[in-house]
Formats: structure tokens, C-alpha cells, sequence
């Protein structure tokens, strides 16, 4: 089998990544899901679980248990009946406008194909239809200018529709996820509107303009000797039949071997996969059926069970929550605290004994006064100001949790997700977070100070932002820092895992070693009592836990109380 460069119409798996709770009116579906293979499902380990692992990666190898934890199977969904989206430009396959749905957003973990974020397969696409418009325009002198041009292959994209087939496994409702191919309308339209002449040559000025924009792309990868482009463009789109003009793709678990016509249910690497099946039922690659069929027949490998994720307290049995990992214990409260940062609203769930808090830090921090080392702030503390019953969009917030039990660490998704209503609050902090791992730039040696890192602004991310390493700060406990030990300290590893939230200094603070919450009281996110000395002998400590002979101005900790000398 030739192989093809790396995923597939991801327009498919970020947009199945929007879907939601059902709204009734109207037939259409809104709110949050999770996503599980049918195929997946119904083996004994009981995976097939989608959940966004990168921004181009969706695989479906998490079982229910595993993936209440996980944020990036949090799916919000929101897909239409047909006859209230705008009419689909182009003529498709399986395509039924009286009982599918146009998915208008699927998304997760920030990822939305239907926005256009587009799979490596759609990038070379683009970027071939590009090549290939550019020539056309030069070799038959359509006289485009170049922002003409970028228009054309914007529109033929935005074109892309996604949607949702209903079907059934063994009387339980299941769907069909499946994706248009580009639009080549827009390009029609324009030569049409110059007057361009259009040799359709029995086919359909659609047919016309999609040959014409394959057979440009070649000639160019031929004219400047890109003997790999011309060879992925020959094989995967042009003669294999695997893209083309009118085919409807369906996202699978799994694969389709085209030359061994098996399906296979893992990936290169021998683990579960998602990728894609076209219906070239008017189309036949040397005889063999349409491969949605052959995922069919091993085992419903092409058909997608929707967990809806509702509200409430009563999580036994269920795995339609979303529940809080373990996290660093607290000094004298054991209870447990971790950082969060999700892209969907959270309702805090009341157990009735304030089993989870949220904490969230609006303002900068500020340097403690008087300590210092080499006349530079070597500690600071932020405030802590609670969050009571939503915590906001993509807001990076530390989460106090009093048992490790995770069916009493309960934050549940709630409507009115950022991209369904662009009014809807975000929570102010001071906090950075991201959605997928983070490596330092350290070209595969040990980190230092001058190393980089990209993170994600906040609040409405996505445009990375290249920041010293040593200014960053990660949550963490550093028993040595007592009475306080849990706050943001220096880094010394080579990432920030996803979904958790971090601190950015300012670079007159890069000397700053730790950040402790709550200014009032040093009291870590709620810890009713401080580190305190093994009795009440007046010792001095500074806020580092040294022992002071000779205080001078500045903070100091005497007997577990705070203590300032001005």
C-alpha cells in the first residue's frame, strides 16, 4: 500500500469534536458528548473513546473509565437539520438533506475542523490547489491577481461541510460522520464572472474546474522537478481514486488497506487509529467495493455511539462526567490541589461538604517585601479568590479536592461554550494554560535559562507566544518551602503537560523562585493552619524556612504567625 503522508480529512474529527447535548426543537443536536466507536465498543477491553491527543490527532483507544479524566474527550456538538443550513454548493454522495444533520461545530481541547483547521491531507490539498490554480491562472491567462486567487481557495474550503448520518447498532441509535470534499464552485463562479469560456467536456462545470486544478498541480510539480508532491498527487489524488470531486468520506475506527482490501483496526504503530473511508460507489479501485462497507462488515467500525454528558450528582455507574486527576497533597490539610484548563465551562458539583473548590487568580503577583537575594524579588505570593458554581471558558484555575476519590471530584461541562456565544465570560487571570504537551526548545540537551517556550495567550489563545524559559512557573509542592509549600516554582523539566495551568513572569521578576497563593494569610488555597515550629519558641524564620538571627526589614514567620519588620 503506498503510504499516505499522515492523517486524513481531520476537518472530519475536529468538527465531530463540537457535538453536544441534544436540543430538542427543531431535531438538531447541542451541547456535550463523548464520542465512541461502535467498532471499538464492542470488543472486550471496551475502548473507543475519541479524544483529541494534538491538534491534528484524534485516536479512539481510551475505555469509559479512562476518560472522565481526560478533557480532550469532551466533545461540544452542534449540528443542524439540512434544511435549515444553507444550501451545500456541489453535488455529493451520500448526502440525504431529509434526515441528516450539518455539523456546525465539532470540537475539542480547541481544535474545530469545522472552522478550518484542516488534517496534513487537507494542507496538501490546499496547498496543491493552490499550486495549481497559480499555474492555471499563468498558462491559460485568466489574469487573477494573487489575493484573487487566495480568495478562490478560501471560499472552496470554507465550502467543506461536514455531517451526521443517522443509522442504528442493534436497535441502539448510533451516526454516520462524514465529510465533503472542496468545493470547486467558487473557482466556476469567478472564471464564469470574467467571462472565461469553461470546455466542460461532459462533465459538470464543478467535475470541469476540480480535473483542471489536479492536472495544473502536476504540471507545476513536474515543471519544478518535486518529484515527492507530484508522486503523493499522482497516487492519492488523481488516479487512485481516493480524493475525488463528489465522494463523501466517513471517519472510521481504524483503516482501509486500498491494495490488501482488508480493514484493519490499528494504526502503524499497533495502536487504535481514526481515519477515513471514502463511497466511491460510482468510482471502483480495481473492483473493490466502497470501503465504508468494509468497515461495516468488520464490525461497525464506521458507526459512532453519542455519550451525552448531562448535570448532576448521581455519577454511579456513569461515566458522563468529567472528573478531576490526582494532584499534590497539602501540607497540613491533606487534601489534594491540581491546576485545570479546559476550552468548555465547568459547574462545580456540590457533594454538600465542599468535596471540590476552585480557586482562580485574577491579579499579577506581587514580590514580598524585603526578601531578596542579590538585590533581586526571590519570592511573591498571588491571591487566591475562590470561583463559585461556573468556572469559565478556558480559564486556568488551581482545584482544592478533599478526597483522592475521583467520583467526589466532580466539574461537569456546561452550555454556553465559547464558540456557540461569543459574549459568554471568560474568567480574567493572571495563570497562562495549554491544551496539548509543550517541549522547551532544548534541541534534545538539558534545559537552561536561555531555552524557550511556546504557550498560548490568554484568554482566547491560539497565537503562540515564544517566552525565556526562565521565566516560567509551574505548579508544584516543595516541602523545603515551609510554612507554605504549594505554589508556582522554576522549572527544571523539559514540558507542560496539557491541560494544566502555569505562570509567565514578567522579566523584572525572572530572579523570583516562588509564588505563594493567598496574600492575607499565606494559608496555601484554603489550609486552615500554617506550618508552625515543633513548639512556641520564638524562633525566626524567614519565608524560605531559614532560620534569622538578625532580622532586618521584610517578612518573617515567628511561631507559625506572620510577622513584619518595617
Amino acid at each position: 500500500m503506498r503510504k499516505f503522508t499522515k492523517g486524513l480529512l481531520l476537518t472530519f474529527i475536529a468538527s465531530a469534536m463540537s457535538l453536544g447535548a441534544y436540543a430538542q426543537d427543531g431535531g438538531g443536536i447541542k451541547g456535550y458528548y463523548r464520542i465512541i466507536n461502535a467498532g471499538y465498543q464492542g470488543q472486550k477491553w471496551n475502548k473507543g473513546v475519541m479524544y483529541i491527543s494534538q491538534k491534528t490527532t484524534a485516536k479512539p483507544e481510551l475505555s469509559s473509565d479512562d476518560a472522565i479524566t481526560e478533557p480532550g474527550t469532551v466533545m461540544f456538538l452542534n449540528a443542524i437539520p439540512m434544511e435549515e443550513a444553507p444550501e451545500t454548493t456541489g453535488k455529493y454522495e451520500d448526502v440525504y438533506p431529509e434526515k441528516d444533520l450539518e455539523v456546525l461545530n465539532l470540537r475539542s481541547q480547541g481544535v474545530d475542523a469545522s472552522a478550518a483547521v484542516y488534517s496534513p491531507l487537507v494542507d496538501l490539498l490546499k496547498g496543491g490547489f493552490t499550486d495549481g490554480l497559480k499555474y492555471a491562472n499563468t498558462k491559460d491567462n485568466w489574469k487573477f491577481k494573487e489575493a484573487e486567487l487566495n480568495e478562490i481557495i478560501e471560499k472552496m474550503f470554507s465550502l467543506m461541510k461536514m455531517y451526521m448520518e443517522p443509522t442504528d447498532i442493534d436497535g441502539k441509535e448510533a451516526w454516520y460522520l462524514k465529510s465533503t470534499t472542496p468545493s470547486t464552485q467558487p473557482l466556476v463562479d469567478a472564471l464564469t464572472e470574467k467571462g472565461i469560456e469553461i470546455q466542460v467536456d461532459g462533465n459538470t462545470p464543478a467535475e470541469w474546474a476540480w480535473n483542471k486544478l489536479v492536472f495544473s498541480a502536476l504540471a507545476y510539480y513536474e515543471s519544478i522537478g518535486a518529484t515527492q508532491l507530484y508522486d503523493t498527487w499522482w497516487n492519492y489524488v488523481a488516479f487512485e481514486d481516493r480524493i475525488h470531486m463528489g465522494h463523501t468520506y466517513y471517519l472510521i475506527g481504524g483503516k482501509v488497506d486500498t491494495d490488501l482490501k482488508t480493514y484493519q483496526r490499528f494504526n502503524d504503530q499497533g495502536g487504535p487509529s481514526i481515519w477515513f473511508a471514502n463511497n466511491n460507489k460510482y468510482y471502483k479501485i480495481d473492483g473493490f467495493m466502497p470501503e465504508i462497507e468494509v468497515a461495516n462488515e468488520a464490525g461497525n467500525y464506521a458507526k459512532w455511539i453519542l455519550e451525552e454528558i448531562v448535570e448532576g450528582t448521581d455519577v454511579k455507574g456513569r461515566h458522563d462526567y468529567f472528573a478531576v486527576k490526582n494532584g499534590v497533597e497539602g501540607f497540613n490539610d491533606k487534601k489534594i490541589y491540581t491546576t485545570i484548563y479546559t476550552d468548555f465551562p465547568m459547574k462545580i458539583v456540590d457533594n454538600g461538604d465542599n468535596t471540590v473548590r476552585v480557586w482562580g487568580f485574577p491579579n499579577a503577583p506581587a514580590i514580598l517585601d524585603g526578601i531578596t537575594v542579590q538585590d533581586g524579588p526571590v519570592a511573591g505570593y498571588l491571591e487566591a479568590v475562590e470561583i463559585k458554581d461556573i468556572v469559565p471558558a478556558r480559564t486556568p484555575v488551581v482545584v482544592e479536592c478533599a478526597t483522592t476519590a475521583r467520583e467526589t471530584n466532580l466539574l461537569q461541562p456546561t452550555l454556553t461554550p465559547l464558540e456557540d456565544d461569543p459574549e459568554a465570560p471568560l474568567g480574567k487571570s493572571f495563570l497562562s494554560g495549554i491544551f496539548f504537551k509543550e517541549f522547551f526548545d532544548v534541541n534534545g540537551e538539558e534545559p537552561t535559562d536561555e531555552d524557550v517556550f511556546n504557550y498560548y495567550n490568554m484568554p482566547l489563545d491560539p497565537q503562540a507566544t515564544v517566552v525565556a524559559r526562565k521565566l516560567v512557573r509551574v505548579f508544584n509542592k516543595v516541602s523545603a518551602y515551609d510554612p507554605n509549600p504549594i505554589g508556582f516554582y522554576k522549572y527544571n523539566g523539559k514540558f507542560i503537560a496539557p491541560n494544566k495551568a502555569f505562570m509567565i513572569l514578567d522579566s523584572s521578576m525572572a530572579n523570583a523562585n516562588i509564588f505563594i497563593v493567598d496574600s492575607e494569610t499565606f494559608n496555601a488555597l484554603g489550609i486552615e493552619e500554617v506550618a508552625t515550629t515543633s513548639k512556641e519558641n520564638n524562633t525566626i524564620y524567614d519565608i524560605q524556612g531559614r532560620v534569622v538571627t538578625n532580622p532586618t526589614k521584610g517578612l518573617y514567620i515567628v511561631n507559625g504567625k506572620k510577622m513584619v519588620i518595617k
